[in-house]
């Protein structure tokens, strides 16, 4: 027993000291509990020392996701949140994400937003659970610092030419109505975007993605966009490609190197032509990994092309395949 318990006591004093937080200076620790999540923050300064009490003024993040939807009434959820709107006391508000009903309270909804462009909101994510608020153009043109924006089921104003949203880095749109003015503006005047998601996001027929002057520009999602009819992509950087949907006529730029595309088609009874099903295999001669829906009944074979087309069941589906001398693609089936 003795030797176990100088062992201990020699371990304990091996390790290293950590002093209390009370020991470090007062703007350190109130500087660290400015970037932990806003639930987080309050507890947690008020269980380490009371002189930390009120250090949630100044948090960065301000987040209030579905588990807070869920847990609370809009009433009370709108109530939190306005609160501490109205007690922050810091220069900066680095992350905004919101889960609420909007309707009734779109008065509260566009002054959190005007103190978030004033304090220079880098991360911005409203999800509302249904219709019933517009984001002005005034607020787009505000967000000068702005690097993350996802939005869910709201209205749009695009200004003509945003002052704002030069930083933008990934865009997440679902459930809104975009056009292809509003597409094209996106892609002309921000320049710094690497990721797009479009889900579920009507009015587009048409998706021009001609982005050569981007050298950010990674990865695009399209997920059930319904009225879109044709996709033209020119974009050098351009690497992975996510679309479930109906059969678009897509037209890719010669010289694109895809890594990675995801084809998933929707069922259809629309008879497909031989000269849609070429074109697309031209196009997916540029990608090393393709990916799409099984189910094969037949097989073309020319010089350069092998066509696969699947018919499950009474709707067709099909799956094409470009293979060239010195060009091996991967095959992935769900």
């Amino acid at each position: 027993m003795a030797k176990f318990e100088n062992q201990t006591q020699l371990l304990e004093e091996r390790e290293p000291k950590i002093d209390s937080c009370d020991s470090l200076p007062g703007d350190i620790i109130q500087n660290i509990f400015t970037f932990l999540p806003i639930k987080h923050a309050i507890v947690t300064a008020t269980t380490v020392s009371p002189t930390f009490k009120k250090s949630w003024r100044h948090n960065r993040r301000l987040l209030f996701d579905r588990d807070l939807c869920f847990r609370y009434s809009q009433q009370n959820l709108a109530a939190i949140v306005d609160h501490l709107f109205n007690k922050h006391e810091g220069d900066e508000i680095k992350t905004f994400v919101l889960h609420i009903d909007p309707v009734g309270i779109e008065a509260l909804l566009k002054r959190w937003l005007q103190i978030c462009t004033k304090k220079d909101v880098e991360d911005l994510e409203l999800s509302f659970y249904q219709p019933g608020f517009t984001i002005e153009s005034t607020v787009f043109n505000a967000l000068h610092k702005l690097k993350t924006l996802k939005l869910v089921q709201c209205v749009i104003q695009l200004p003509d030419v945003p002052s704002g949203l030069q930083l933008l880095q990934k865009l997440k749109l679902a459930n809104l109505h975009i056009t292809e003015e509003m597409f094209g503006m996106l892609i002309e005047h921000c320049k710094m975007l690497e990721i797009i998601v479009l889900i579920n996001c009507s009015t587009i027929k048409k998706l021009k993605l001609i982005a050569r002057e981007n050298k950010y520009f990674k990865n695009l999602r399209i997920d059930c966009c319904e009225d879109l009819e044709e996709i033209e992509i020119d974009s050098p950087t351009l690497r992975s490609i996510f679309y479930y949907g109906k059969f678009p006529i897509v037209q890719i730029a010669q010289g694109m190197q895809l890594y990675d595309a995801l084809f998933r088609f929707t069922p259809s009874k629309e008879y497909m032509q031989s000269t849609q099903l070429e074109a697309l295999a031209k196009d997916f001669s540029h990608v090393s990994i393709l990916t799409t829906t099984p189910q094969l009944i037949e097989v073309y074979i020319n010089k350069h092309t092998f066509i696969l087309i699947y018919l499950p069941f009474h709707y067709l589906l099909f799956y094409i395949i470009t293979y060239k001398l010195y060009h091996a693609i991967h095959l992935y089936f769900f």
